[in-house]
């Protein structure tokens, strides 16, 4: 992407030789970057060790395929995971956990809400780790499908604060020649 695209969700047309190509949708970050690693990372003991924060390009590559990524955290240290996939038009529905050492989950979520909308990517929002230690994310189609067609980028970062106004406008009733107020 050109260096002066915003950060966030786009969809843009990319030059190819003298063209340009349809528009893709693609996830633009600041943060560091990491791609799934090529070896097997399909358990917790063959994870692939991401730094806090990070931004990781996956895929999902077959059916029934799990990717598992470990992490260091410190007591108390509150983190945000979110997977981008369906939002950027990937047919991952995903699934995402927050496993401990001795593989008890955590933390999950299967379709993160924002405001009032639902969508079919996963988040985990402020976490806190309950002590020192590694700890592994778990990332899978809820329906155990995978293929070419199920990329995701998952982030990972310290929590932080934000602010976001929501607007149900959908549902203002105004009468033809009326007013009304939003």
């Amino acid at each position: 992407a050109p260096m002066e695209t915003p950060v966030g969700l786009q969809t843009l047309r990319l030059p190819m030789g003298a063209d340009l190509t349809d528009p893709i949708p693609l996830v633009v970050s600041d943060l560091p970057l990491t791609l799934e690693a090529t070896t097997e990372n399909n358990s917790a003991d063959k994870a692939q060790l991401l730094a806090v924060p990070s931004g990781l390009n996956g895929r999902i590559e077959s059916d029934a395929d799990v990717d598992y990524y470990a992490f260091e955290a410190k007591k108390g240290e509150s983190l945000t995971f979110e997977i981008i996939a369906r939002r950027q038009r990937s047919s991952l529905d995903s699934h995402l956990r927050v496993l401990n050492e001795k593989g008890q989950q955590l933390a999950v979520n299967d379709d993160a809400r924002q405001g009032k909308r639902t969508h079919s990517d996963s988040w985990i929002e402020n976490w806190t780790a309950p002590a020192d230690g590694k700890y592994w994310l778990e990332v899978r189609d809820v329906h155990l499908r995978g293929g070419a067609a199920f990329p995701y980028f998952l982030t990972v970062q310290r929590s932080a604060p934000y602010f976001e106004l929501y607007m149900d406008t959908d549902k203002t009733q105004v009468t033809p020649g009326g007013c009304g107020v939003i």
